[in-house]
């Protein structure tokens, strides 16, 4: 397992990871009724949508840990957001998570009902009333074969299995469920575990590795 300190991650492993430093938030405290916004259900977000949510959240730093195997088809995981917020939520807060699979969502600890339309998580304001709080997010989500979010080949010559990541212009959300919006950058703290024979690069220095049998 690698663990990184908070900071912005890229992962090779034969996978990588890629993410961004933390940048603090200047939007009004509270969202204004006249900026009231439906997202539409539907791939990718409005900009008129992702600047409602920067006046949601002032600041965000996400605890992920990912399962990485050499011969399955999907990858599972596990995100923590520590989340701070521009005051009460006075409409739903939307996760992105494109392509995959929700296996549960809490909220400091509690279990919270939620909604997913394969494109973004949906959590009711009535389940955020804090001005902070812990959005954990438990999913699956298949290998890609298109270069997009987490990239899975494997090397007919060698018979090695390779992996990358590729997050532009939307694809981090095919990684893991998060804020996927330039101006909402966070610290992360990383895990991995993958088979021991494999080779994990991140952007900076491991905190701590222990490898496993996978």
């Amino acid at each position: 397992m690698i663990r990184t300190g908070k900071f912005a991650a890229t992962l090779l492993c034969s996978a990588i990871l890629a993410a961004c430093g933390q940048e603090s938030s200047n939007q009004p405290a509270i969202e204004s009724s006249a900026a009231a916004v439906i997202r539409a259900d539907a791939p990718g977000q409005s900009e008129t949508y992702a600047k409602l949510r920067k006046r949601q959240i002032a600041t965000v730093d996400y605890q992920l840990s990912i399962t990485l195997d050499k011969s399955g088809e999907s990858f599972s995981g596990q995100v923590i957001a520590d989340t701070k917020f521009n005051g009460a939520l006075k409409q739903p807060l939307t996760i992105d998570f494109a392509g995959g699979s929700v296996d549960s969502v809490s909220v400091d600890g509690k279990a919270v009902p939620f909604e997913y339309n394969g494109h973004f998580i949906t959590i009711a304001p009535e389940q955020l009333t804090g001005d902070a709080h812990a959005i954990a997010v438990n999913y699956q989500h298949p290998y890609s074969s298109d270069g997009s979010g987490l990239h899975r080949f494997e090397d007919p010559e060698d018979g090695k299995v390779y992996m990358y990541t590729d997050f532009e212009p939307y694809d981090a959300n095919r990684l893991f469920p998060h804020f996927d919006q330039p101006n909402l950058k966070a610290h992360y703290t990383l895990d991995v575990v993958a088979p021991k024979d494999w080779i994990i690069v991140s952007s900076v220095r491991e905190k701590k590795l222990r490898k496993t049998e996978r």
